[in-house]
């Protein structure tokens, strides 16, 4: 990040010094003339001075006087000194013709100091009468640049200018930290993200200056965090997977292997035990697509107004189908409408599951009861069995995948109620399960309503 910072902190510091530097530039060209030779300006005043000692000199000494003024003026200050009178005669030094003719036209008939701005050394010009009523025009030439157009002031600007220099350094200096150093702490948590440390995170708190930073922190954070569930469900996954396929892939090998040595009396019961694996397989792979696609797309594909109480009457209808074989019930009650939007292939395979995940477990003439009702802008979905129920320390495992808790026994894959979390979830709402005042089991599923 060291290019980052560079370029912030030269762009902030370039600014400043153009800035500096364009204001003295207007300063000089625009006041200048204002600033110099205006009545209470202290060089206009000392270039008067100047001029009427060299005219009090002339009267008084001559020439000797003058070039003695005229000497200490170049030793000391750099300065030339040139002395004409009202008829344009040169009294004393060197002095351009051209010099004379713009300054008297500047000064014209009401004022007495002029200036020569656009030349390589400046030159001043100022009208004094003698103490004879005489008038002189004293001509001062100064040494080249605008330092030597203040004099001896020169110094002082010199030391303000590098003064500004560092004190613009500094403050673009901790300006330029304050912004790169968030950015780079982000950047150092991406580097450590992408080499493979999925818990690595961006603190957030490091970019609260500035609001868009911290947010895109936060976003990174977010990305991270999701990315990071969805390589380790990925993982888990394929485990699980493998481990759950791994069993009824074996026991259909051994049937099939046990059916061909078999006579034909016992193949017809190994060809059953084929269909029911096989069966099983079909089950579990069509829970595990649907898992699949409720785990990973995130988003819903269809969000259509769905009627829960429609379907859990078809499943209520199905699954009491089943359960007559060993005398189970299925016992219902719903209210008029219970309309939520959503995805209804997703929502009918979540409550199918959770009205067969308690029929699987509820004992052999007991009943299974489902109730549906709408509170306070959702609808719940509630699914009792009369089952052993389930150890407290599984209440919050057994919404994980492939996992079956200690009072669940053997049976099914340990994805039912997976995949209705993971729908509940998936259409803004939850799922939470408890054992029975009375013994059994319950598992209440909530939606958001459908607004009236």
């Amino acid at each position: 990040m060291r290019g980052f910072f560079s370029r912030i902190f030269l762009s902030f510091w370039g600014t400043i010094i153009g800035i500096v530097v364009i204001l003295t530039l207007l300063v000089s060209l625009v006041s200048r003339e204002h600033f110099l030779i205006g009545a209470g300006d202290r060089v206009g005043g000392r270039i008067r001075s100047m001029a009427e000692r060299s005219v009090v000199l002339y009267e008084t000494l001559g020439g000797i006087g003058v070039k003695f003024y005229a000497d200490f003026l170049r030793d000391r200050f750099r300065i030339r000194l040139g002395l004409v009178d009202e008829e344009g005669k040169v009294l004393y030094g060197v002095v351009r013709e051209e010099d004379v003719r713009s300054l008297i036209r500047k000064m014209g008939q009401r004022r007495d100091i002029a200036f020569e701005r656009f030349r390589k050394n400046p030159v001043f010009g100022a009208r004094v009468r003698g103490i004879t009523g005489k008038l002189y025009l004293a001509i001062f030439t100064l040494p080249g640049g605008i330092l030597g157009e203040i004099f001896e002031i020169g110094g002082a600007h010199v030391a303000v200018l590098l003064f500004m220099l560092l004190i613009s350094s500094l403050v673009c200096f901790a300006l330029a930290r304050s912004i790169s150093r968030p950015i780079s702490h982000l950047k150092e948590a991406v580097d450590r993200f992408s080499s493979g440390d999925l818990k690595a995170r961006a603190d957030a708190r490091v970019g609260a200056k500035y609001e868009e930073v911290q947010e895109l922190m936060e976003k990174f954070n977010g990305m991270a965090s999701r990315i990071e569930h969805l390589l380790e469900t990925h993982r888990t996954f394929l485990r699980d997977i493998s481990h759950e396929l791994k069993s009824p892939l074996t026991r259909l090998q051994v049937a099939i292997e046990l059916a061909r040595q078999s006579g034909d009396s016992e193949r017809e019961g190994y060809l059953s035990r084929v269909e029911r694996e096989a069966e099983r397989l079909s089950t579990l792979i069509s829970r595990l697509v649907l898992l699949s696609r409720i785990e990973f797309s995130g988003e819903l594909s269809d969000t259509s107004p769905v009627d829960l109480k429609e379907i859990l009457e078809e499943v209520v209808a199905d699954s009491r189908f089943e359960g007559e074989t060993e005398g189970k019930k299925v016992e219902a009650i719903c209210e008029e409408s219970l309309l939520v939007v959503g995805d209804r292939e997703i929502l009918r395979s979540a409550l199918e599951n959770l009205v067969r995940n308690a029929l699987v477990h509820t004992p052999p003439g007991t009943s299974v009861s489902v109730r549906g009702w709408k509170e306070g802008g959702k609808v719940f979905v509630s699914v009792a069995d009369d089952g052993p129920g389930v150890p407290q320390e599984d209440l919050e495992k057994i919404f994980l995948p492939f996992y079956r808790g200690k009072g669940k026994g053997g049976e099914g894959a340990g994805l039912g109620l997976a995949i209705v979390q993971r729908a509940a979830e998936m259409h803004g709402g939850g799922v939470r399960a408890e054992n029975g005042d009375d013994g059994g089991f319950v598992v209440t599923a909530e939606f958001p309503a459908l607004a009236s």
